[in-house]
């Protein structure tokens, strides 16, 4: 199940990857436009945890044809300095630049089932205002494991999948996929060896959002 999710996703990464393309080309005719684009593309919008630590994050995709809400409460549980991943129960040592450090980040999630969350995407600003964004493929080489795709969703559970344009309506799950409504994600990032996180970043559409302090 998680192989099958896993794969739609890698078999879709290019078709996604062109959706901001082909914004930008329908923005090009007309400069202002594209200055909004532009100026729209940088984090600037931040939703911040309250004094319970929760972000209620409220955003929606729209590029004129796909439409959709996205909206979750998150949470940080843990930003940890680590040598190796572990998945699955099992502990996979990893291979990364010498000027380079692993982190691995938990954050909790509570969402309505039906909210397309998987295509996000999660960084660390340091205490110095450097900032690093985890990628698909990441730096990071791991022997017999695969990193899970989303840093927001469980791979098996994913949840709702955005449409590949022209489609507009969103990929629904088999009723035994269904996401679960509260769940917790771990995931991976690199950054240079000397960073000390200061913040999580997690967005799906700049230039909003979420941020959680890392305390």
């Amino acid at each position: 199940r998680a192989d099958t999710v896993t794969g739609w996703l890698r078999r879709n990464r290019i078709g996604l990857a062109l959706v901001p393309v082909a914004l930008v080309a329908g923005l090009a005719g007309n400069a202002s436009r594209l200055s909004d684009y532009w100026w729209a593309v940088d984090l600037h919008a931040h939703q911040s945890a309250g004094s319970d630590g929760v972000v209620h994050f409220r955003d929606r995709y729209d590029d004129g044809h796909v439409r959709y809400p996205i909206e979750t409460d998150v949470s940080l549980i843990s930003v940890t300095r680590v040598t190796g991943v572990t998945i699955d129960g099992k502990p996979h040592p990893v291979s990364i630049p010498d000027s380079s450090q692993l982190w691995e980040v938990t954050t909790h999630w509570d969402a309505d089932p039906g909210i397309a969350l998987s295509l996000c995407t999660l960084g660390i600003e340091g205490t110095d205002g450097r900032y690093w964004e985890r990628s698909q493929p990441d730096p990071i080489q791991v022997t017999d494991a695969v990193i899970p795709y989303s840093a927001c969703a469980p791979d098996a559970t994913p949840g709702p999948m955005p449409p590949i344009p022209p489609k507009t309506q969103l990929v629904q799950p088999a009723p035994k996929d269904v996401r679960p409504r509260s769940y917790d994600v771990t995931t991976w990032i690199v950054t240079a060896k000397n960073a000390v996180p200061a913040e999580i970043r997690i967005w799906w559409v700049k230039p909003t959002y979420a941020a959680l302090f890392v305390r």
